[in-house]
């Protein structure tokens, strides 16, 4: 029951991604972040480094991995299409029936919902009052009500219909988290 990791190294957002891999037992895990996220529609990849080799990735997986990196201390993360070799039909088999344990097992599932749009800074604020507010039926209908919260509605529903939400995969990712965290750009 091993699994590799990925050591994403310190650095600012604008440099050059790079990264180790170590390989790991799920039975005694090093402490780690499983990554759920989307590939994306474009398929076009970016060159990471990865020990002395450089490895493609996909344009959003390498944008996360510049938004996730921490500037001062390595961050080790598994991340499917980079932690299963994805040319191995055997491996790759034989990992997804992992996968289950690998977010089970992790410190923190980290949700990437991919960089800022102009409307994310407002739902996250209004995410953050709705929690603020207990989530209590009362706040949420209360602001249903009030026309000034219709834009941060608006903004909610935006940030609802990205591409992440669609994936099935996402219940099982989300459901075995010990904690998650959500991203969206810098936030």
């Amino acid at each position: 029951l091993e699994i590799r990791l990925l050591i994403l190294e310190p650095g600012q957002r604008g440099a050059a991604i790079r990264a180790a891999i170590n390989i790991c037992s799920l039975l005694h895990p090093v402490p780690f972040e499983a990554l759920s996220y989307c590939w994306g529609e474009n398929a076009e990849t970016n060159p990471i480094s990865i020990g002395n080799s450089e490895f493609q990735v996909r344009e959003n997986l390498e944008t996360a991995l510049r938004y996730l990196r921490l500037e001062n201390e390595p961050r080790t993360l598994w991340i499917d299409a980079i932690c299963i070799n994805q040319d191995d039909n055997h491996e790759r088999s034989s990992q997804v029936q992992l996968m289950r344990f690998v977010y089970e097992k992790a410190e923190r599932v980290t949700i990437w919902l991919g960089p800022e749009s102009e409307d994310s800074p407002e739902a996250i604020q209004f995410v953050k009052h709705l929690v603020a507010s207990g989530l209590t039926d009362a706040a949420v209908i209360n602001s249903l009500r009030n026309k000034e919260y219709k834009r941060y509605w608006e903004a909610l529903a935006s940030l609802l219909k990205r591409e992440y939400w669609t994936r099935i995969w996402i219940l099982q990712e989300i459901v075995c988290a010990v904690e998650a965290t959500i991203y969206i750009g810098q936030d």
